[in-house]
């Protein structure tokens, strides 16, 4: 029975620190405009409560997927900020390593449902406006010397 219990705390361990490297807050936000986006579009008649699911599966794991770099590269920097300690990497739960990952897992396959199941341009999209906007955060914090 011990040994039992040690198994699912590991593995609630382990969803927690998943949940915490992909920032899923962040990303659901991230992802919820773009649903939102979505069901804006101009001319539509009616509403494919399958392909906004698949919208939605597909930009968590891209969206996660850099989170999960940003956590990867940024361990050291993590390690030693007081907000930023107890994540996964930086706290030393989880490796660089597992983290790469799980990175280029979910990023390989958010991107591919996003070709495949709309066309490659969303995907292309859907990919780049995530790197410009960390791009735009980061170029922020610079400028204000944070």
């Amino acid at each position: 029975m011990d040994n039992e219990n040690n198994r699912s705390n590991s593995f609630a361990s382990k969803a927690k620190d998943y949940y915490q490297l992909i920032k899923f807050t962040l990303s659901f936000t991230v992802v919820f405009s773009c649903v939102v986006c979505y069901l804006l579009a101009p001319n539509v008649k009616e509403f494919d409560w399958l392909m906004i699911a698949i919208l939605f599966v597909a930009g968590m794991l891209v969206t996660g997927s850099a989170n999960a770099i940003n956590q990867a590269v940024e361990k050291d920097t993590d390690a030693i900020m007081k907000r930023t300690g107890s994540r996964p990497v930086a706290a030393g739960r989880m490796s660089q390593q597992e983290a790469y990952t799980f990175a280029v897992i979910a990023g390989l396959v958010g991107v591919g449902m996003m070709w495949y199941f709309f066309n490659l341009s969303s995907a292309q999209t859907f990919n780049t406006k995530e790197k410009n906007s960390k791009l735009d955060v980061q170029s922020k914090l610079t400028r204000t010397g944070l």
